[in-house]
């Protein structure tokens, strides 16, 4: 087992690019309901991670057109035993179950470097539009 790696701290994001890579025995449905009902489930129990996003590009032709996010105090969290013990097999995949056999995934750990708050919309601004949308 690898040693933690010190760099990985403080606030930031898990970021998960991914993509279904046995298409002849996982659909795109089946993977969400995984990742909905049983993976991020999961995730979000843990002290570590309380949030979880996921995407799908817009561009069909993106190489990994799925992507989840997971917002995190602390990066470190990543290192530790508790996030050893996310499980990666479940009875709701098929085949062996394991999701690394059936999709490419790639992990990145990005530590937040500055942050930026808005002052105020503008009167007609988008960012007015979109505050009024949110309700």
């Amino acid at each position: 087992m690898a040693a933690p790696n010190p760099n990985i701290k403080g606030p930031g994001i898990m970021f998960v690019n991914s993509r279904i890579s046995r298409k002849d025995i996982l659909d795109e449905q089946t993977y969400f309901k995984w990742y909905d009902e049983d993976h991020i489930a999961e995730i979000v129990s843990t002290e570590g991670m309380k949030d979880a996003f996921r995407y799908i590009n817009a561009d069909e032709r993106a190489s990994k057109p799925y992507l989840a996010f997971y917002p995190m105090a602390d990066l470190a969290f990543t290192q530790g035993d508790r996030f050893r013990r996310i499980r990666f097999k479940s009875d709701m995949l098929p085949g062996t179950g394991i999701i690394y056999d059936m999709a490419d995934v790639d992990v990145r750990y990005l530590g937040l470097v500055g942050q930026t708050e808005r002052k105020g919309p503008k009167k007609g601004t988008l960012c007015e539009a979109g505050d009024k949308m949110r309700g």
